[in-house]
């Protein structure tokens, strides 16, 4: 198990209070962390949210290739907030954009970085 540290209450204020931005920044230190990269000792990584409870071992369905997921299908942006996503990403719109997720996530190191 490796833990980061969350984004600052204001980082996470000034993008609406979405929480889920620390996903990304986890991994962001994970792999600008000579140190914390040293603690994985397999070649596949297994990317978690802090509320999931595990009941049985997860098999690795993941190859060096291809990443293993689940995918939360119904998480989509709505039109209602294209405003938002064109703060980030100006092009876009709540069409092009995939659902939320996925996690957990199953991958190998390599694809990671």
């Amino acid at each position: 198990t490796i833990f980061t540290h969350t984004l600052p209450e204001e980082v996470i204020a000034s993008h609406f209070y979405f929480n889920v931005l620390n996903r990304p920044e986890s991994i962001r230190q994970l792999l600008a962390s000579p140190s914390l990269l040293a603690q994985i000792t397999s070649s596949f990584v297994l990317v978690l949210e802090t509320d999931h409870v595990l009941m049985q071992p997860i098999p690795n369905l993941a190859t060096p290739t291809q990443p293993a997921a689940y995918v939360f299908g119904y998480m989509h942006a709505q039109p209602a907030q294209d405003y938002i996503i064109k703060r980030y990403w100006p092009e876009g719109s709540s069409k092009q954009l995939q659902p939320v997720g996925p996690s957990p996530l199953l991958i190998h190191l390599d694809q990671l970085r």
